[in-house]
């Protein structure tokens, strides 16, 4: 099949005022946590900024990325949405907040690839499936919709298959209750909810 598909591909998503109502619960609480971890980190208060909780495993261009690690009392009593590990970056890049989220941000699966082609980060395609909120004059960063990501298996797929998951996405600014500095972030959580990968920029 080509790639990227038609714009017309998928059929419309609907969702019910209280499919609408859950998922900007979902975005409100991942965000809050997100928000209190940064406050923790920031005023040094932050316990699991240990390196025996946090593991580097990447550093790029200044940034250096780190893994949760999982802990004990985790592996004996899961949880019944089993969480994801968490990622921490830590570091700074060239330009403003304006032009991160403005670049991480795509409506349709042509400006995905597009994307794709510069940050080489392994998706094919992408298409928004349902808008929720999306940005205005006033909140030009500010997004909420359910897309779905195509995204290519290293090494041409020998043992690991292209695979694509549906998602709830989710970006704007705000500001740190504790510090009222400018924040932009980009959350990304599995649709139907379970396991909630996010990052805070």
């Amino acid at each position: 099949m080509k790639l990227p598909l038609p714009s017309d591909f998928f059929a419309p998503v609907r969702l019910s005022p209280s499919e609408v109502h859950d998922l900007q619960q979902v975005e409100a609480r991942l965000l809050t946590g997100y928000l209190t971890q940064y406050d923790a980190y920031c005023t040094r208060q932050d316990e699991d900024s240990h390196e025996d909780v946090w593991k580097l495993v990447g550093q790029r261009f200044g940034v250096k990325i780190f893994s949760q690690k999982p802990k004990k009392s985790r592996r004996r009593h899961r949880r019944e949405q089993e969480q994801l590990p968490a990622l921490r970056l830590v570091g700074s890049v060239d330009g403003t907040l304006e032009d991160i989220l403005y670049g991480s941000m795509w409506r349709s699966g042509r400006e995905r690839a597009a994307r794709a082609h510069f940050t080489r980060d392994g998706v094919a395609d992408g298409a928004v499936l349902c808008t929720v909120e999306k940005p205005s004059p006033v909140e030009p960063f500010r997004s909420l919709s359910v897309k779905w990501m195509l995204k290519r298996a290293p090494h041409g797929g020998l043992v690991v298959k292209d695979r694509d998951f549906c998602y709830l996405a989710a970006s704007g600014v705000v500001h740190s209750p504790k510090t009222g500095r400018k924040l932009g972030f980009r959350t990304i959580a599995q649709w139907p909810p379970g396991g909630f990968p996010s990052r805070l920029i």
